[in-house]
């Protein structure tokens, strides 16, 4: 865990007993904690000497946890090393808590994805046998696009932490989705409208599982107590608002999100530097406006097409496209990079 330590009205000499005393507590305590999160999360602390007031000493413990979330221990006492208990103490609390908020949030979803996923297992099994064949012939050919559409979909949601990186899989995503389409196949459809039934599915599974995620993120654990504290209420208070601020150290990168490994790259420096720069600039876009965009440039699909895919009027996912390239277009301008 990476732990930086700022010290405010000490002498130098002290800051390193301070420094190795937390050092110890997040080895004893913080560490087992979070040894999913390796070598992601990393630990801000603030120590202050007060030259007035009883509380000579006040303690800031802020937790940065893969993706966006910061958890705040604060501590206030005559004694530095009671404050420093104090705030390591809130801290732990509040650690142990959000691993309990992710097991659960974990546990349902994974409850919500079976029962769609039941479902469709269902409607597939009451089809005609040759209805079934005729539907994995049909969709067989597809998989390579919706593996790739997926895997660039979940490589933006996981690193902009709309989701979890363990979970949906890729696979997850993809047999859903076949099963969707399958569950309503019509004999005799294009190929066409198989592969836009396919993406839109593929969508849907990723948007029920984000909204399902959103939905549970905040659940707290009917069993526990609610906090009687007052600086931990305000504090929790103070957490949602850094929260909706924060922007995460782990900053997306978009070369993970390229068509597929086959891609090929410029050759020249500058196009090379353009094309880099233009991934990393589509992190920024809304959602919808990364998806038509790359279904239209990555994809070479059309607006009538996207439209199907999003579930959107054809009008709608024009002016997206035209903002989506506008803001590529402006960002790469002031970046330096000129076009005729």
């Amino acid at each position: 865990m990476n732990i930086i330590a700022t010290h405010e009205g000490f002498a130098p000499e002290a800051h390193r007993s301070n420094q190795e005393s937390i050092e110890s507590w997040v080895q004893k305590h913080l560490d087992p904690l979070l040894a999913p999160f390796k070598g992601e999360s990393r630990l801000l602390a603030t120590i202050k000497r007060h030259s007035k007031g009883e509380a000579r000493y006040s303690v800031t413990l802020r937790m940065h946890l893969p993706r966006k979330h910061i958890l705040v221990g604060h501590g206030e006492s005559p004694d530095i090393n009671a404050a420093l208990a104090q705030a390591e103490e809130r801290l732990l609390r509040k650690v142990k808590k959000h691993k309990d908020r992710l097991r659960k949030q974990a546990i349902y979803r994974r409850r919500s994805r079976q029962v769609r996923v039941r479902e469709l297992e269902a409607a597939q099994a009451a089809l005609p046998a040759d209805v079934a064949k005729q539907a994995r012939g049909g969709i067989e050919p597809l998989l390579p696009q919706l593996e790739r559409v997926v895997r660039r979909e979940l490589a933006y949601l996981h690193n902009s932490g709309e989701l979890p990186v363990d979970y949906p899989t890729v696979q997850d995503v993809v047999d859903e989705a076949v099963l969707a389409v399958t569950a309503k196949w019509r004999p005799g459809e294009a190929t066409d409208t198989v592969s836009r039934h396919l993406l839109r599915a593929a969508f849907n599974t990723l948007d029920a599982e984000t909204e399902m995620r959103r939905r549970y993120g905040e659940l707290v654990s009917l069993e526990s107590h609610p906090e009687q504290d007052a600086t931990d209420q305000a504090e929790a208070m103070v957490e949602e608002e850094i929260f909706e601020y924060y922007q995460p150290d782990e900053v997306l990168r978009l070369g993970d999100v390229l068509p597929d490994e086959t891609a090929v790259m410029p050759d020249t420096g500058l196009e090379a530097a353009e094309r880099e720069y233009s991934l990393e600039v589509l992190s920024g876009l809304p959602i919808l406006w990364r998806r038509v965009l790359m279904l239209s440039e990555f994809e070479q699909l059309s607006t009538s097409d996207i439209a199907v895919i999003l579930e959107a009027e054809l009008t709608q996912i024009e002016k997206w496209l035209e903002q989506a390239h506008a803001f590529l277009s402006d960002h790469l301008s002031q970046a330096g990079f000129a076009h005729e």
